[in-house]
This record gives C-alpha cells, structure tokens and sequence, in this order.
C-alpha cells in the first residue's frame, strides 16, 4: 500500500477502536483491539463484542482491504476452532457462513467466511472527510447491529 492509501487506513482503524472503546471490557480481562496484519492487507479486531444473546459475548475477526480503499471489504473471516464453534452456529442463524468465500473474497484455510458485504460493491468512500462516506468504521458497526436486530 502506499503512504496515502495507509494514512487512510490508520484514520479508519481510529475510528473502529473508537467504536470498540465504547464498549466495556470483555469477560476475558484482556483490551478490545484493532490492528492490521504484518502485510496491511488485513484488519484484526481482537474481542470483538457480539450482543448479550450471544456466548462468548466477543470473537476475535479478520477482514481483508487489500484493495482498500478502492474496494469495500467482502466478507468477515472467524477462526474455526472448537472455542467458535458455538458463536458460529449462531451466526449460521443470520447470516451464511461458509468454508468457502463467495463473491471475490479469496478463501482462508481454517477461517469461517461471514457473508457481510455491500451489495454490488456500492462503496461510497469518501477520503477527504472518512465520517461521511462508507468507511471500516461503519462496515462492522453495521454488523453489531445486525446482530443485535436479529434474536439468537
């Protein structure tokens, strides 16, 4: 990525932590934290909080911008393990959530595929002012309440 695109990148990962921050602490005593991976290809969210309905009440998720911010992302990745398997048979219930990606988004092995994208990839980004253009920031407060709109 280049120093624009990652400038762009750091503001919109503000913004998520701003979201998480508004949050109290998960049960597991540890920070909810946003961070790219070691190729800026990848935001990981650790203790993502998920509405009272849902047991753990956070998950830990990765969403891939190796396009950002050109392209929205497509999809959230959950690490299949025997500790998910329980949040994700809930999220079968609201959402599809495969082994497999569809529309574009590449496949991670060991990563459950949450269908959560923007229908024709109708990104609005607006890079001169992130608030008032679709941005990270509002892709996963729109899933949280998705969750929460939907009973468990």
């Amino acid at each position: 990525m280049r120093d624009f695109q990652m400038n762009l990148l750091a503001r919109d990962l503000m913004g998520i932590q701003a979201f998480l921050d508004e949050f109290d602490p998960p049960a597991n005593g540890e920070d909810r934290e946003v961070e790219l991976n070691s190729t800026n290809e990848a935001v990981v969210i650790r203790n993502f909080p998920l509405p009272d309905a849902y047991d753990p009440e956070f998950i830990d998720v990765l969403v891939l911008v190796p396009d950002y911010p050109a392209r929205p992302p497509i999809g959230i990745y959950l690490l299949e393990n025997e500790q998910n398997a329980d949040v994700i048979g809930q999220l079968r219930r609201i959402f599809n959530v495969m082994q497999t990606a569809f529309y574009g988004a590449p496949t991670v092995p060991g990563f459950a595929w949450i269908c959560v994208h923007y229908q024709g990839d109708a990104w609005r980004f607006n890079p001169d002012h992130l608030a008032s253009g679709d941005n990270l920031r509002k892709f996963f407060i729109n899933f949280f309440n998705r969750l929460q709109m939907e009973t468990v």
